[in-house]
């Protein structure tokens, strides 16, 4: 009505066949040891079900982790060359990246998201050590700071193909 920000989130039931609607900012419910978490679609705010909306200024570890990516075929080697992000600029704010090759050789890294010149986003161009190479490639990244947002709009990688070989 006179809301200038969302203040409802609505959401289908296919088991009813119906909306439900939710008059708090309710996105992204995460039950995490009994205890449910949400988010605030215009505060940035987590929030604590049925109530709360302050980490206190303790950090509340977010992170998001994507699926294995094996590229154009799962049974040719890849070698990984770089890794390229693009995130919102957030002033004070940082991003933990972590890469994992073949699920065993997991290697984080920190990108700093303050940006000095006025741009809008921040890129960050990683090259992977020489010699990275596997079938299967994830990354993770989120934030384990107190009050510190953080937004990814992208993320690639990049890798050439090996002869193929008998894999053991």
């Amino acid at each position: 009505s006179t809301q200038t920000v969302p203040n409802i989130t609505l959401i289908y039931d296919p088991r009813f066949q119906t909306w439900m609607k939710y008059d708090q900012p309710f996105d992204a419910p995460a039950n995490v040891d009994g205890t449910i978490y949400y988010g605030g679609p215009s505060t940035g705010v987590v929030y604590t079900w049925p109530s709360g909306n302050t980490d206190n200024g303790s950090a509340i570890t977010a992170y998001w982790k994507s699926k294995d990516f094996i590229g154009t075929d799962l049974f040719i080697e890849k070698d990984y060359s770089n890794l390229n992000v693009i995130a919102k600029t957030q002033s004070g704010s940082n991003l933990d990246l972590t890469y994992t090759i073949n699920t065993s050789s997991a290697v984080s890294y920190n990108i700093s998201l303050t940006d000095t010149n006025g741009n809008s986003f921040v890129r960050n161009n990683y090259s992977l050590p020489y010699g990275k190479f596997g079938t299967f490639f994830n990354f993770q990244f989120g934030n384990n700071d107190g009050d510190a947002l953080f937004e990814v709009y992208a993320i690639r990688f990049d890798y050439k193909p090996r002869p193929w070989r008998v894999l053991p």
